[in-house]
């Protein structure tokens, strides 16, 4: 054993360890994470996708069945990259319903692997390699680390290209490319989840803080406009005949029921927080959090806005 771990370490940088040992923890929670974990991923995105692969159309979208039928306030670029994949198996001729949904976590557990190596690459940036390990550790053993990486929550989908875009702006090179990726990728957080926007808001702040130019922002500010263009502009005007159809109605749905459910104090999220992350664990990164912030200003600034904004709204689902 001794031997096989003396071999490993040589064949292997330390990124490439985690990636492995991560991936490996959540191949087991590929496997045993089955069956009903929240309404939202089940019903909002595996119900959902699948009935449109098989032809079902549900009230989400005008049709002769349901003429009258306006936005609902969904973000449709996620599940509509699970209604493709259906449609494909559907075509193949997978219709099993347990592998089918086995298929669909292994590359959630795949996809979540960005969290481990942006994670890393940003703590080593920061930190150096030795914080960057145990980071790395934390993103994948972290006890619900393993199981939320496979389950079909946007929350947790949209995390990824938020790394991938704090990563790009801490690039020392400025290249006019990395504000354009680092814009691309939170197009796309904010299509899968429309409540990134106050995390774009926050990396805004930080850009302007560091005197970002003129034409980084532009550029930074062109690549999300480009992906939410697409997503949200060209999509609703094929649906609804017009641009920013469901962000307005999640907007007003919100608003309408701010304090209709879900009301509790204001330090819940907080209090969640501190609670998951695991005393006394949870205290030492809140303090990290706050001590760092001109290190680190773009973690720092975009979950402030973040959790202000939770802080804030009463409906606290």
């Amino acid at each position: 054993m001794k031997q096989f771990i003396n071999q490993y370490k040589s064949k292997f940088s330390p990124l490439q360890q985690l990636l492995i040992l991560g991936f490996l923890v959540r191949l087991v929670a590929v496997f045993f994470s089955k069956g009903f974990g929240w309404s939202d991923d089940h019903f909002l995105i595996i119900e959902t996708a699948s009935s449109w692969a098989d032809g079902y159309t549900n009230r989400w979208f005008p049709s002769e069945r349901y003429p009258d039928q306006v936005p609902q306030g969904h973000a449709l670029l996620y599940i509509g990259i699970h209604y493709y994949i259906f449609s494909f198996l559907n075509f193949i001729g997978w219709h099993e319903p347990q592998s089918r949904m086995t298929f669909i976590r292994l590359i959630h557990a795949l996809w979540s692997l960005l969290i481990i190596y942006y994670g890393y690459k940003i703590a080593e940036k920061s930190s150096g390699r030795r914080v960057a390990w145990y980071t790395g550790i934390f993103l994948a053993f972290f006890w619900f680390m393993p199981f939320i990486s496979v389950r079909n929550l946007v929350e947790f989908v949209c995390v990824p290209a938020i790394l991938a875009a704090i990563w790009h702006l801490m690039q020392e090179d400025k290249k006019l490319k990395r504000f354009l990726y680092a814009g691309l990728w939170l197009g796309f957080a904010f299509s899968v989840r429309f409540q990134t926007t106050f995390i774009t808001a926050g990396i805004g702040v930080a850009l302007l803080i560091q005197r970002t130019s003129f034409k980084q922002l532009l550029t930074f500010t062109l690549g999300f406009s480009v992906f939410v263009f697409l997503s949200q502009v060209v999509v609703d005007l094929v649906i609804w005949h017009r641009p920013f159809a469901e962000f307005t109605a999640y907007v007003q749905y919100n608003l309408d029921n701010a304090t209709h459910y879900g009301v509790d104090v204001w330090h819940m999220y907080p209090d969640l927080i501190l609670g998951l992350l695991i005393p006394p664990l949870s205290i030492l990164i809140f303090a990290g959090y706050f001590i760092t912030w001109k290190k680190s200003p773009f973690i720092f600034w975009s979950v402030l806005f973040y959790l202000a904004f939770n802080i804030y709204f009463p409906n606290k689902q």
